[in-house]
């Protein structure tokens, strides 16, 4: 590997890295739902499908509510990456400092 940098005219314009960044994002919004979906169709055949089964009693509650808040945690996770714009999880952190939502 070489530690030189690539010469200026390789290297990616403002522009160009907007529109790909729009464009991700774009993709994002149109891939989200379906995400969000399959997620929801795993959990169900998961939990049609585990001992003790999922149901309203016993063990089974216990079964049902973890897949319950999985699911929700998944899908709030997405949603909240989404509006932010973040990438992942630390940029979350700092789009919620940098707008006041955690006290500093």
């Amino acid at each position: 590997m070489s530690d030189q940098l690539p010469p200026a005219s390789a290297a990616p314009s403002l522009a160009a890295l907007r529109q790909a960044r729009a464009t991700r994002e774009t993709l994002l919004r149109r891939i989200l739902p379906i995400g969000v979906g399959a997620l929801l169709i795993v959990v169900v055949v998961v939990a049609s499908r585990a001992k003790p089964g999922a149901g309203l009693h016993d063990a089974s509650l216990g079964v049902t509510l973890a897949l319950v808040g999985f699911a929700l945690a998944v899908v709030a996770g997405f949603i909240l990456l989404a509006k932010t714009g973040a990438r992942d999880r630390a940029q979350a952190v700092g789009y919620a400092y940098r707008h006041g939502l955690v006290p500093r």
